[in-house]
């Protein structure tokens, strides 16, 4: 998605705060066999903005002067699809719908396999 023209619909503080909370509330909610699996996914998607976009942010928010460099190209201007300043934001918000809702239909389709306990299915013997 960072390839496609999007802006940003809430403030970082707050989108690192609803991040951390549906994480927390994902691995709570999935089996133990996978919480390793899920953590993991969970990482790998976050480690692109933490070694580019996070020594930018602590600069600014804390006053520090730590090296910036963009290692991962969808993070490049000519590749990066982020608009700071407001323009196509219904492109942008077409964009997160379609985003969530792909994420919302892969749990519902794979919510037995990941979320249901043995206690939610009688005599499955697991």
């Amino acid at each position: 998605m960072d390839f496609v023209p999007l802006s940003y619909p809430i403030p970082s503080g707050i989108d690192v705060v609803v991040s951390i909370a549906l994480f927390v509330v994902a691995v709570a909610q999935t089996k133990p066999q996978f919480r390793v699996l899920v953590t993991a996914c969970f990482m790998g998607s976050i480690f692109p903005d933490l070694v580019d976009l996070g020594p930018a942010i602590l600069n600014h928010r804390l006053g520090w002067s730590l090296p910036t460099v963009k290692m991962f190209p969808w993070h490049w201007p000519q590749y990066s699809g982020s608009l700071y300043h407001g323009a196509k934001r219904f492109q942008s918000a077409v964009s997160h719908c379609i985003v969530i809702a792909a994420c919302v239909s892969f749990c519902w389709f794979y919510r037995h396999p990941l979320f249901s306990s043995t206690s939610d299915h009688p005599g499955s013997g697991e």
